[in-house]
């Protein structure tokens, strides 16, 4: 008996996908075309590059005379800015000997002990409040009242000590 099938033919490569050939075949061909843009890029770029201007050898060199009038145009700049700050210094040293920044600062004190006194009589209004709402709180409304009020003395004691400084302060003058 005779074999009646058919044997395919062999690829000389002994690949037996020959689509795979065709494929390898196409991306060598792109790799290449995009290598050659590449370098058709940066050979362009290159070409028509254009230079840096040269500075013309006259203005590269500076004097020793013409380095010295920059300098000394800074250092005169920055003395008569020197000069400036100093006299507004002094002008700030002459207005607290005066005392004319003592009365802002005692007036700016005597308006923060009236805002302590405020608070702690609030303070000591809640603190009231509070013992009437709550049975036996009384002793305890007692021992804190008077601690609230002897605060309250004293702050009013330093901003009457403040007022009297500024009213001293402004006589002499």
């Amino acid at each position: 008996m005779a074999d009646n099938t058919i044997d395919p033919p062999e690829d000389d490569t002994g690949d037996a996908r020959p689509g795979r050939r065709k494929l390898l075949l196409v991306s060598a061909g792109l790799a290449l075309v995009v290598l050659v843009s590449v370098a058709l890029t940066a050979v362009l770029m290159f070409a028509f590059q254009e230079d840096p201007p040269t500075p013309e050898p006259k203005a590269l060199i500076q004097t020793p005379d013409s380095l010295e009038k920059a300098d000394t145009q800074r250092l005169d700049a920055l003395i008569q800015q020197q000069a400036e700050t100093i006299k507004q210094l002094q002008a700030q040293v002459q207005k607290l000997n005066e005392g004319q920044g003592d009365e802002s600062l005692k007036a700016a004190m005597a308006d923060q002990e009236q805002r302590y006194q405020a608070f702690l009589v609030t303070m000591k209004e809640g603190m009231v409040d509070l013992a009437n709402m709550v049975r036996g709180s009384r002793t305890w409304l007692e021992q804190y009242g008077a601690r609230l009020d002897e605060a309250i003395q004293n702050s009013k004691a330093r901003e009457q000590a403040l007022l009297s400084r500024a009213e001293s302060n402004s006589e002499a003058r």
